[in-house]
């Protein structure tokens, strides 16, 4: 009988291709310029009809995101929504 050969691992040669994601977090209110400093190297935003402030930007890996989101609770801050907005090639 033939078993079903595994998928042969990366090599040097042909390494897995990096992606990026970006994320968009919304948040309830609209922050003033005072709390950028807390959101590191997100870009921050206003949706002045919805009252909500938008981060925007990428994380290293899920724990990164995870501690944003840590960030947030901890601030007191109501999270409305989160959001993937795109996968890019890292260069």
């Amino acid at each position: 009988m033939n078993e079903p050969v595994p998928p042969a691992a990366p090599t040097p040669q042909s390494p897995l291709p990096r992606t990026v994601t970006i994320y968009q977090v919304r948040i309830s209110g609209l922050l003033d310029d005072s709390w950028t400093e807390w959101f590191d190297d997100m870009i921050v935003t206003f949706d002045t009809l919805a009252n909500e402030t938008l981060l925007t930007g990428s994380f290293a890996d899920q724990s990164a995101l995870h501690g944003l989101l840590a960030k947030i609770r901890d601030l007191g801050l109501n999270l409305v929504e989160l959001r993937r907005i795109a996968r890019q090639a890292k260069t």
